[in-house]
């Protein structure tokens, strides 16, 4: 099973296909199927009818055949004419009735796409791994509101307000955000020329140590690209909870944001606190043309707001989302580099697992 960084748009093209965790349901009742690929000859898809065959056929021309694998074939070699093979990993459907409806349920998956045109081949049964797979998506949807720390404090009741998660990094070269009240994270880029001790200043003027350095595994810098730019400090003690000093809310989820808000501090015309700016994605085969290189997929793209003053890196933006009947404001990225007027971003929610893992690990 892959699971996506992003949600899925359904329309008339894309919609999800049926598997029934019914115990009364297997596959073993399926007398046609039909499975579902792309033939080397089109490039349109094409699906091709399969009957259940005995676990004996497949055993009488050499075919191994286990518990949890479906025997079936062709009727008629006919059928075939004119296909030279197919997609494995596609679906293995059957219609079946269920709740007084007839849903189209995928009971198999094609392991071999060449196998399509045989009299008779193995598939991998669905039905026999539906503990697992709803074990598995079960586990997906609990962390769909989990927050990474429960004490994190980014809702507000008015435009005033100040970002009590920032802190400073390096003579305020560089900036980060607390996430827990004994971690920071930040760009790994940031890190490239470690003093003899790095400090960390938060909104409260506090200077604090950091413990240790966790900068992701596959952070690769060059400049105007650094990949996978992210890095924790765990600091040397723990911060105080204060109304000032708050860490940062992560949603440990994937869903992508439908709207991007940086909050940018204020002081002019009698206005102290902190306002709410808008920001423009930028697609990232257009930004990829915009700066002259390929953004990864653990990356986004913003429009240079007017308003913004040349941000630190390790900046963060956001996006506000109902918690449990509270709008607060979420963690989405961390700004890496910025080239021809686009802000490139560190795209937090694609990092969720090994920030979890840190934090509780370390």
């Amino acid at each position: 099973m892959l699971r996506l960084f992003g949600e899925v748009t359904y329309n008339a093209q894309i919609r999800p296909i049926c598997i029934i965790f019914d115990d009364v349901v297997n596959s073993g009742t399926i007398k046609n199927f039909k499975a579902f690929g792309i033939w080397q000859s089109s490039q349109a898809l094409q699906a091709i009818d399969l009957i259940q065959k005995r676990f004996t056929d497949c055993q009488r021309i050499g075919k191994t055949w286990e518990a949890n694998q479906i025997c079936a074939g062709l009727l008629n070699r006919n059928s075939c004419a004119g296909i030279s093979g197919g997609t494995s990993g596609g679906p293995l459907t059957g219609d079946f009735t269920y709740g007084g409806k007839r849903l189209t349920v995928q009971f198999g998956i094609v392991t071999s796409g060449r196998e399509l045109c045989n009299w008779a081949s193995v598939y991998t049964d669905v039905t026999a791994y539906k503990d697992w797979i709803y074990t598995v998506l079960r586990k997906a949807e609990t962390k769909i509101d989990h927050i990474l720390y429960e004490d994190c404090k980014t809702n507000w009741d008015q435009e005033v307000a100040v970002r009590p998660w920032e802190v400073s990094l390096i003579q305020n070269m560089f900036t980060g955000a607390l996430i827990s009240n004994q971690f920071v994270v930040t760009v790994a880029s940031a890190i490239l020329t470690i003093p003899n001790k790095i400090k960390v200043e938060t909104k409260l003027g506090q200077s604090l140590d950091v413990k240790s350095i966790h900068i992701h595994p596959e952070f690769s810098y060059s400049p105007g690209t650094n990949r996978n730019n992210i890095a924790l400090l765990k600091l040397a003690e723990k911060v105080p909870s204060s109304g000032v000093v708050k860490p940062i809310c992560i949603v440990m989820n994937p869903k992508s944001p439908r709207t991007l808000t940086a909050l940018i501090n204020l002081n002019n015309e009698g206005f102290v606190g902190t306002h709410k700016v808008p920001l423009k994605p930028i697609h990232y085969s257009v930004c990829s043309q915009i700066i002259g290189m390929t953004v990864e997929y653990n990356q986004f793209c913003v429009e240079e707001p007017p308003e913004f003053n040349h941000p630190k890196s390790g900046s963060i933006v956001g996006t506000f989302q109902n918690i449990s009947g509270i709008n607060k404001y979420i963690l989405v990225g961390l700004k890496s580099f910025h080239a021809n007027g686009v802000f490139v971003y560190t795209y937090i929610h694609s990092y969720a697992d090994w920030i979890m893992k840190a934090v509780h690990e370390n």
